[in-house]
């Protein structure tokens, strides 16, 4: 897995009555407020943390380079999105996809975390010629919405996997997001 951490945010001014010691300490609470999302779903290791905090932007934030409100709003998405096993697969990185996808001819796409673009979400599918894989991105804004390059807003991930299947079943049989299967599934998930 590779999540590249070399991206340089356009820095943002510290909010009024707000410290660089303050700015820590609201990180490091935003990094627990990660760590207990894997109470309930997904199996917890330090390398799926670390890709959380760097797909939120906690360090962005300790540093003065993105807002309280975009970290707040990154969380909130995963929070809506934790347990959305039928259209999300959080920790598949662009190998990980390809190769599923590539396996798995009958899939259409798969919906990820961006593992180089904190607050995207990344669109993996076969190209319709068969010739290879594409990935684009789409962005997390405001209320955990989604918005496309073309400005095109999605409500959240269900929205947007609709919307994705739609396009995709007017040109191709296979249209259906890839499901993520938990090493642990919850109890409800085993019936």
């Amino acid at each position: 897995l590779m999540v590249r951490t070399d991206i340089t945010p356009t820095p943002t001014d510290t909010p009024p009555g707000e410290t660089k010691s303050k700015m820590i300490t609201d990180a490091r609470a935003y990094v627990l407020e990660l760590t207990k999302l894997f109470q309930t779903h997904h199996s917890f290791s330090n390398e799926r943390l670390l890709w959380l905090c760097f797909w939120v932007g906690t360090k962005a934030f300790e540093q003065d380079l993105i807002t309280k409100e975009t970290v707040e709003t990154r969380i909130a998405f995963l929070r809506s999105a934790w347990t959305n096993f039928r259209e999300f697969r959080p920790f598949d990185d662009v190998q990980t996809s390809e190769n599923y996808l590539l396996a798995n001819p009958e899939l259409g796409y798969i919906l990820r975390l961006s593992t180089s673009q904190p607050g995207k979400i990344t669109f993996t599918r076969p190209r319709p010629t068969g010739a290879g894989i594409v990935h684009t991105r789409y962005t997390v804004i405001t209320d955990g919405r989604i918005v496309n390059a073309s400005g095109n807003i999605f409500a959240n991930l269900h929205h947007l996997a609709q919307e994705l299947s739609s396009t995709l079943a007017a040109v191709t049989p296979h249209y259906q997001p890839a499901e993520y299967v938990p090493n642990n599934p919850p109890k409800e998930l085993e019936d």
